[in-house]
């Protein structure tokens, strides 16, 4: 009986922190949707080839709440220089609800998860940005960035800049139909994400999200790990469920020990 017990309680302690890459998060706990919450920046990087002639980049803000919200920041620029400096020319935010769905039982170390965005912003930072061609393209060259946000998102006639201040729009709200924004509606608006991850107090690490099950969950790609920022809502969220769950794992362990300790070996 004494084995039996004793194995139970070691299968319910999931592992340390330091095994989950190694461990089938589908089959033990892995812990990761305690860490999750906090903010992560990603790296200035790079869309599409330079082969193209022109390269434009992108870096991106996540904040993941421990109400299961989250937003993601994500700004563009024209070139690496000024990615690097933060002077971007337009910034898009998504805003929805997260959901930790269980492990990866095809990605060993993650666990998957989902996100819907259910409102969106943008905003024009520059009123005219430049063009930085690479290769053999004509020199730099700058275009009227209000002009080019109605071509592809007229937002029924929304002044763009507004007298030279930048300035937002809601998406979902006043964008409406689909056809004054096509772009977000259709990529981003009402569109369930999957997505694999893990998580520790120090850092995350995700890969690719994709409205596609099979891209997300079953073969995702690696998108990177990023530093984990915590805030004021997430203080003692991790701290918690994890002391939580000790406690609950001590009580087992004691009643185990008290079940032993009671059970009678009647002498032959």
């Amino acid at each position: 009986m004494l084995p039996v017990l004793l194995a139970l309680a070691a299968a319910l302690t999931p592992p340390a922190l330091s095994e989950n890459l190694n461990a089938n998060c589908s089959q033990v706990d892995c812990e990761d949707a305690q860490w999750l919450c906090g903010h992560y920046t990603e790296p200035c990087k790079a869309i599409g080839p330079a082969s193209y002639g022109l390269q434009l980049w992108i870096q991106n803000d996540y904040q993941f709440f421990a109400n299961s919200t989250y937003r993601l920041t994500s700004r563009s620029y024209f070139d690496k220089p000024a990615c690097n400096v933060g002077l971007a020319w337009l910034e898009m935010i998504h805003e929805g609800s997260w959901r930790h769905t269980g492990g990866s039982a095809t990605v060993i170390g993650k666990s998957r998860a989902t996100r819907e965005v259910v409102k969106a912003w943008i905003k024009v930072l520059q009123s005219r940005p430049c063009l930085t061609p690479v290769g053999s393209l004509p020199p730099e060259q700058c275009f009227d960035s209000s002009m080019a946000m109605k071509a592809v998102c007229p937002c029924n006639g929304w002044d763009w800049l507004g007298q030279g201040a930048p300035r937002g729009k809601n998406i979902a709200m006043f964008c409406s139909p689909a056809k004054e924004c096509p772009i977000l509606h259709e990529v981003y608006l009402q569109q369930l994400q999957y997505f694999s991850y893990s998580a520790s107090k120090e850092q995350s690490c995700f890969m690719a999200a994709s409205t596609e099950k099979a891209r997300g969950w079953d073969k995702p790609q690696n998108q990177g790990c990023f530093e984990r920022h915590v805030d004021n809502e997430c203080q003692g969220m991790a701290y918690a469920d994890s002391a939580f769950s000790l406690m609950s794992r001590a009580r087992l362990l004691l009643a185990l020990v008290c079940l032993v300790g009671s059970w009678r070996i009647d002498p032959d």
